[in-house]
């Protein structure tokens, strides 16, 4: 008798150890500190990704591997407020480039060519343009931009055209001459 005793107590306790156990729920307060534990976690991953981002445009900005060489500004806006700060002043223009091969080719674009351009109004005195190092766009590319950052304000009701310098001998700016810029507010 005592033979089938242990089997049985042996199987007995297997199978209530691999019972499932009820989880007692855990009191408030260890949930709001785990949601706010992980909302911490979450922001740091995020930041995490974003410096990843940023050191592989500079990975890409470091190699001349399928870089550009001619960059192609066929329109130009002003510069929204926060954009005008980041690149500090308030007489700037976004000009929105063609050519995109990812931010990092962008950077090393503005970072080699010649920053300098003019831009002329018949009857107005010539006012100069640098054109900053990288720009702005959206992760995909999609909505990208240059920003020219000029020396003084534009006379209003002028119409000025833009021109890049040029005087690299790889790196070139290409602006049409048709494309026209006007002082914010003059009528168009």
């Amino acid at each position: 008798m005592l033979k089938n005793t242990i089997p049985f107590a042996l199987m007995f306790g297997v199978l209530a150890c691999a019972a499932p156990q009820k989880a007692s729920t855990p009191p408030a307060a260890d949930s709001d500190s785990l949601r706010q534990e992980v909302a911490q976690l979450k922001d740091q991953v995020a930041r995490l990704q974003n410096q990843l981002g940023h050191l592989q445009s500079e990975v890409s900005a470091q190699s001349a591997e399928d870089e550009l060489t001619t960059m192609t500004i066929d329109a130009v806006s002003w510069a929204d407020a926060s954009t005008t700060q980041v690149f500090g002043s308030q007489n700037s223009l976004a000009c929105h480039v063609v050519e995109w091969k990812g931010y990092g080719k962008m950077l090393r674009f503005t970072r080699t060519a010649d920053p300098k351009f003019v831009l002329e109004a018949d009857g107005h005195d010539p006012i100069e343009g640098r054109m900053a190092t990288g720009g702005i766009c959206s992760s995909d590319g999609s909505a990208r931009a240059v920003v020219l950052v000029l020396s003084k304000p534009l006379d209003p009701g002028a119409r000025y055209r833009m021109s890049p310098r040029n005087e690299g001998e790889r790196y070139k700016w290409s602006v049409p001459a048709s494309l026209l810029v006007q002082a914010p507010g003059s009528a168009q």
